[in-house]
C-alpha cells in the first residue's frame, strides 16, 4: 500500500527508550500517574466560591501572609501565577477585605508562601483567604 497526502496511523501504547535492550512497559494506576504530574502542576482553587485557601496573619497594618502546604511536593519551588487578585478575600474579626495584590513570598517544593495586600487591618490580627468566585485560580508551576 502506499501512502498518500492526507493519510494517517495511530500509535498506541509505545515506549521509546535510549539503548538497545527494550525494558518491560510501566502500568501505572490513575491515582499515581496524577501524583506524578502533580510535581510539575497543581491547582490550588477548585471552582467553588467561598472555598478557604489559607490561614495567616497580618504582618503590617496591610500586609496579610499565609503558607499553604502542598498535598504533593513539588519538583523545585514552583512559580506561582494568581487568576486575578479581586477574586480574593482575607477575613478577619469584622468582616472581609477585598486583595489588592498578591506577592510570592518565600517557598520551597513543600510549601507555598503567598504575600497579599489589604485595606488597613490591625497588625498581627490573625485572617483566612478565601475564593469569591468559581473564576478563582492560584496555579503552580514548576517546569523542568
Amino acid at each position: 500500500a502506499t501512502i498518500a497526502s492526507g493519510d494517517y496511523f495511530e500509535v498506541t501504547e509505545a515506549q521509546l527508550e535510549l539503548g538497545s535492550v527494550a525494558t518491560d512497559f510501566e502500568h501505572r494506576s490513575y491515582g499515581e500517574e496524577l501524583q506524578l504530574c502533580k510535581r510539575y502542576c497543581q491547582e490550588l482553587c477548585d471552582g467553588i466560591a467561598g472555598r478557604g485557601i489559607l490561614n495567616g496573619a497580618y504582618f503590617t497594618t496591610t500586609e496579610f501572609y499565609g503558607v499553604i502546604t502542598l498535598p504533593v511536593e513539588m519538583r523545585a519551588a514552583p512559580t506561582i501565577t494568581v487568576s486575578n487578585h479581586t477574586l480574593f478575600t482575607v477575613y478577619a474579626s469584622l468582616g472581609g477585605y477585598p486583595v489588592t495584590s498578591f506577592n510570592q513570598a518565600l517557598s520551597s517544593s513543600k510549601t507555598v508562601e503567598l504575600l497579599m495586600f489589604t485595606t488597613a487591618r490591625s497588625q498581627g490580627d490573625a485572617a483566612w483567604m478565601r475564593t469569591n468566585s468559581t473564576a478563582a485560580s492560584i496555579l503552580l508551576t514548576s517546569e523542568l
